[in-house]
Order: C-alpha cells, then sequence, then structure tokens
C-alpha cells in the first residue's frame, strides 16, 4: 500500500539518477503482473529497484526476464514465501473484508508503522494507504498469499544483486536471510540497526549511499 511518494525524499539524494516509478499492476497473479511490467518497460535494459511486495515482484521479473537487467536490489524485501504465521493473519483478514470490514488506517497505526514517528512520515503512510484504498489493499494482501520460494533461481543470473533492510523490521522476513546466502553467494546482504520497512521514506541518505554503491 505504498505508491511513488515512498521515493519522494530519496530524490533528493540521487538528483544524477532519473528515477522512474513503476505501479504495481492490479493482479494476484505474479506470471501476470511481471509480463504487464515487462509490455510496460520499453528499454532493453534496467536497474530495477523493488521495495517490500515490490521487491518480491522485481525478483520475479528478474528470473523471468533476465535479458532486461542490468543490476536488482531489494529494499525491506526477500525472493521467499509469506512466513506461515503471516498467512493465517492474512487469511482472516481477508476473510473480514469479503464482509465489508475494510478499515482506513488512522494516523495512531501510521505512526506505529515507523521507526522515525514524526508527522511528516506519519502523513505519507497514512495518505498513501487510503488513497490507495480497497481495491489495493485486497489485491495487494491476497496476492501474498502466493508467495513461493524463489531465491533459489538467482543462482542462474549473473548480475549484481543486493539487498538492504533493518534488523528489527518485523514486516521482513528474517528467518530466509541465511537460505538466501547459501544459496547465491553473488547476492551482496547489507543490513541497519533500526526497525524501518519504510527505508526511503525514514532515512534515504542512508539508502541513497547504498543505491550508488550498488551503482558503482
Amino acid at each position: 500500500m505504498r505508491d511513488e511518494r515512498i521515493w519522494g525524499q530519496l530524490s533528493y539524494y540521487l538528483d544524477d539518477y532519473e528515477l522512474i516509478h513503476l505501479t504495481i499492476p492490479l493482479s494476484e497473479d505474479f506470471e501476470e503482473i511481471v509480463d504487464i511490467l515487462n509490455n510496460n518497460i520499453k528499454e532493453e535494459k534496467i536497474n530495477l529497484l523493488g521495495f517490500s511486495l515490490g521487491g518480491y515482484i522485481a525478483s520475479y521479473f528478474a528470473i523471468k526476464y533476465p535479458s532486461k537487467i542490468k543490476k536488482l536490489f531489494l529494499l525491506s524485501s526477500t525472493p521467499s514465501a509469506t512466513r506461515k504465521k503471516d498467512v493465517k493473519k492474512r487469511e482472516k483478514k481477508l476473510l473480514e473484508l469479503k464482509d465489508n470490514k475494510f478499515v482506513n488506517l488512522d494516523l495512531k497505526k501510521a505512526y506505529k508503522l515507523l521507526e522515525i514517528k514524526n508527522e511528516k512520515n506519519a502523513n505519507i503512510v497514512f495518505n498513501m494507504f487510503n488513497d490507495l484504498g480497497f481495491e489495493n489493499f485486497i489485491i495487494q494482501l491476497a496476492s501474498t498469499l502466493n508467495r513461493q520460494e524463489i531465491y533459489a533461481n538467482f543462482k542462474n543470473l549473473d548480475f549484481p544483486i543486493k539487498l538492504f533492510y533493518s534488523k528489527s523490521d518485523r514486516l521482513f522476513n528474517h528467518e530466509s536471510i541465511n537460505d538466501i546466502i547459501s544459496s547465491n553467494s553473488k547476492i551482496t546482504i547489507v543490513s541497519r540497526e533500526g526497525t524501518s520497512h519504510n527505508i526511503s521514506l525514514e532515512v534515504p541518505e542512508e539508502l541513497s549511499f547504498e543505491i550508488k554503491e550498488w551503482m558503482t
């Protein structure tokens, strides 16, 4: 439930780069999602950065269309299945949604999703979630139930891959890190102290350093 506003503060630190936001297509099927993205991407090769659910989609895209990728960056994301404990919670949430119990995100909950709890960041998270609304929420939530372990396919990729995350991010699948490392020695994994999932919003300068290093 994020849109281009999640990158707004990052662009200040990456003014030498052209940043092109790709909206996640409205589909629960990852094959369909990456095919739509492929049709929308006109460049021959791209440097692809994906955040959270977008990171899983970026991984899926890179595996299916490796010839279109120069470099891959996963932010607060792993190419892994949704954790079993989260699957149960999300299935319950979907049942509630089918009973029309969708509730907009309030500012109090927006603050809870942040490491740096200031009014500006809370308002951005609040507005993104509520502007995207019910249809996006139910489709994105349902799509996470279809996630599979795909990191083993990374061994066939010959371009640089970087993964950056917060060590205490409760939305991140920390359990899969060792599996990813053991399956692919080419991937660079960098962690930071903190709880932030929304790294580009909360610590954009820190992220910009990792992106510049990845690009060079």
